[in-house]
């Protein structure tokens, strides 16, 4: 019986823990290129690009919004498969934390292929242009490094 309820607990406690996690995790509206993007359109008619850079802008400017999209989408699904786990009396933790993983990867591969397409793009730059766009990424890369997150801790062993 002690083992019944012990595993109930378990599972209400992992479950009020991924939903809390979904609750807690911040928008992707949040995210560095929401202030990289704005600056990069208005850099963009000063870069002079060629025809080829020009596509390969575009490509990476939609490649970008439909990984957005797509985020999105996955987020939703989640919220639903939480919401309809909420009102299961028994929480199927195998499968919550393999839609979780599932997410997990196509989240991973969506901002791989957006990042892959922006370096592309920055690839086919010449030296000035790259100067460019360097000096609007360098107070970004230095606002990162001055972030105050927590120092790291090493284990104590206790």
């Amino acid at each position: 019986m002690k083992s019944k309820t012990f595993r109930m607990f378990v599972a209400t406690f992992a479950a009020l823990a991924i939903s809390i996690g979904v609750a807690q995790a911040a928008p992707i509206d949040a995210t560095p290129t929401s202030q990289f993007i704005p600056a990069m359109k208005q850099l963009a008619p000063q870069l002079n690009l060629t025809p080829t850079q020009q596509n390969l802008w575009q490509t990476a400017l939609d490649t970008m919004q439909e990984s957005h999209v797509s985020a999105r989408m996955n987020e939703d699904q989640l919220q639903q498969q939480m919401q309809s786990a909420d009102q299961q009396s028994i929480i199927d933790l195998r499968a919550v934390h393999a839609a979780h993983v599932k997410v997990e990867k196509e989240d991973d591969a969506l901002r791989e292929q957006s990042a892959n397409a922006w370096i592309t793009f920055y690839d086919s730059l010449n030296n000035q242009q790259k100067t460019s766009v360097s000096a609007l990424l360098a107070p970004q890369f230095q606002a990162i490094a001055q972030h105050p997150g927590k120092p790291y801790e090493p284990r104590t062993g206790l």
